[in-house]
């Protein structure tokens, strides 16, 4: 459920940043907040060791995870997976018999999680 159907208030976000699959900068309320790869939040400040086990029960469940830092210090995980369609089986077989190789990516990083956490 979204913040808005819980009737959280949003605040506006400034001086916003997306960088194409690595992730989102800006500032809300006046703090420095960023969401991404493990690589793009390189200006975390320091990752605690509790962090590890839930991304990896994210990861394990397919969910990429992307770190949530403010103020350049970790402030928790966000798992996001994009389940298989129910149409996905028909429409592979549909490109097989249309002569075409299938190859599976899932664009997740190997490590996608280590150091993210807060």
């Amino acid at each position: 459920m979204g913040a808005e159907a819980r009737r959280l208030s949003l605040s506006d976000v400034v001086e916003f940043n997306s960088t194409t699959g690595k992730g989102v900068k800006g500032t809300v309320t006046g703090n420095r907040s960023q969401s991404g790869m493990r690589s793009y939040s390189a200006t975390c400040q320091s990752i605690p060791a509790h962090c590890f086990d839930p991304a990896e029960a994210l990861r394990n469940e397919g969910q990429t995870v992307m770190l949530v830092a403010v103020d350049g210090k970790a402030a928790g995980l966000v798992g996001v997976a994009d389940p298989i369609k129910e149409s996905t089986p028909d429409a592979i077989s549909e490109l097989k018999a249309a002569g075409l190789k299938n190859h599976h990516g899932n664009g997740r990083q190997r490590d996608d999680s280590q150091g993210s956490c807060g």
